[in-house]
């Protein structure tokens, strides 16, 4: 056996663990989840500090705002704050007007999400008032009205880290927004929840989640990468603090309508994760074994899951050339389409399984069904050019679905 055929195989039997690791765990999410938790006998609790890092949202703030304002929740345990970050429009105005208590940040050097929170934490600290803990939000989210009577629930057991179900607001637009809402899916009910049950932790997926601020203040906000949910949430893990999943508790997220706009916004998650992937893969193995913490674990192998992702169509592509050399351009043609083909059949059909699981309206998510082997493959380029481009640039991404909370209700109810 020669040196590349080693590598080949040891290759090859990192993506197949990493990948059957993935598969054993989801299948705990096949099992429907079940509310046990009776809400009319809870007793609120905790007072929430509920923040909306926001840059030039003057367009679906307000609408977050009022959502926030109306949930079922004591008004006088929760206040809304606005982080209005480098904005040159309205957003502080409207947010204001609509309520809530604004923070103005102006540093133009310094744009994300993570550094607003940063901006926000030390404000807090010296606030007027104090607060059991933060709820992070993007300003084009919607919330249920149970969100913070669930979050609280989770907090009163002693958890610090809390993520909640991450949905979609505009599911159904375009075919790109039906494969985000597809991904995102996927990732409560078979990555989520799976977790959730297993008691090892999950993580913060960028909004919707809860963190309590005692923890917050003798930590602070320090992250580096352009996933600061993802890299927070590991920063967590190797401090022996897991994410708790709270499935019950729902926020809805909005989602590009263009693949071009879908390309610049994955392109940062993908350079965020491989960052993540450089430096902290080796953390959590090594955290894992030194403390027999399976959390850890698992979350090291989600940060090989993009790379085990590239390896895979690597060895495929290597494989192919392999049998050309030594068999000629036919079998290897064969060998490359039955690949891709089967590759897309088991995408597809999951992709459906994922809808009529999550009891969404398979009709109108059949375009994003059909089309999401092109979006999972992309996402795999942009996680190779991170590799290669490590070093990505934060870039907004606008917002101008204005809807509320009843519309998306009346949506469900319909289906």
């Amino acid at each position: 056996m020669t040196i590349l055929e080693i590598i080949e195989n040891l290759l090859k039997a990192f993506t197949a663990i990493v990948g059957l690791y993935m598969l054993f765990r989801g299948v705990f999410g096949i099992r429907r989840y079940v509310d046990k938790i009776n809400l009319d006998k809870h007793c609120p609790q905790k007072r929430f500090a509920l923040v909306i890092p926001a840059r030039n949202e003057q367009n679906v703030i307000a609408n977050l705002i009022r959502n926030l304002r109306f949930i079922d929740y004591p008004n006088e345990l929760y206040d809304i704050f606005v982080i209005a970050d480098n904005c040159d429009d309205d957003t502080a105005k409207v947010a204001r007007e609509a309520g809530a208590i604004v923070f103005e940040r102006n540093e133009p050097d310094k744009r994300s999400k993570g550094y607003a929170l940063k901006f926000f934490i030390s404000r807090l600290r010296t606030y007027e008032k104090e607060y059991d803990a933060i709820g992070v939000f993007d300003a084009d989210n919607l919330v249920k009205p149970c969100f913070l009577k669930r979050m609280d629930a989770e907090l009163c057991q002693g958890h610090i880290m809390l993520q909640g179900y991450k949905d979609i607001k505009n599911p159904y637009d375009t075919w790109v927004t039906q494969c985000y809402a597809i991904f995102n899916w996927q990732l409560d009910r078979f990555y989520h929840l799976p977790r959730g049950r297993a008691n090892i932790g999950t993580l913060l997926n960028g909004s919707g989640f809860i963190i309590a601020t005692d923890y917050l203040f003798k930590y602070g906000w320090e992250t580096n990468s352009l996933v600061e949910d993802l890299e927070y949430a590991i920063h967590g893990v190797l401090r022996g603090v897991g994410v708790k999943w709270v499935h019950g508790a729902i926020v809805y997220d909005e989602q590009p309508l263009e693949f071009s706009t879908s390309w610049t916004q994955r392109k940062r998650w993908m350079a965020g994760i491989w960052y993540c992937t450089r430096h902290y893969s080796l953390k959590l193995f090594a955290y894992a074994i030194k403390n027999l913490n399976l959390g850890a674990f698992d979350v090291g192998m989600y940060t090989c899951m993009f790379l085990s992702g590239i390896i895979g169509m690597t060895v495929c592509i290597w494989d192919f050339i392999n049998i050309w050399i030594a068999s000629g351009v036919w079998p290897a043609t064969q060998f490359l389409l039955w690949a891709a083909f089967i590759a897309i059949v088991v995408q597809i059909a999951f992709a459906f399984a994922v809808v009529h699981s999550e009891g969404k309206d398979m009709k109108k998510c059949i375009p994003g069904c059909l089309l999401c082997p092109l979006f999972n493959a992309t996402t795999v380029l942009l996680s190779a050019r991170a590799i290669i481009m490590p070093n990505a640039t934060w870039v907004p991404i606008k917002h101008t679905r204005n809807i509320d909370l009843g519309y998306i209700i009346d949506q469900e109810d319909k289906k």
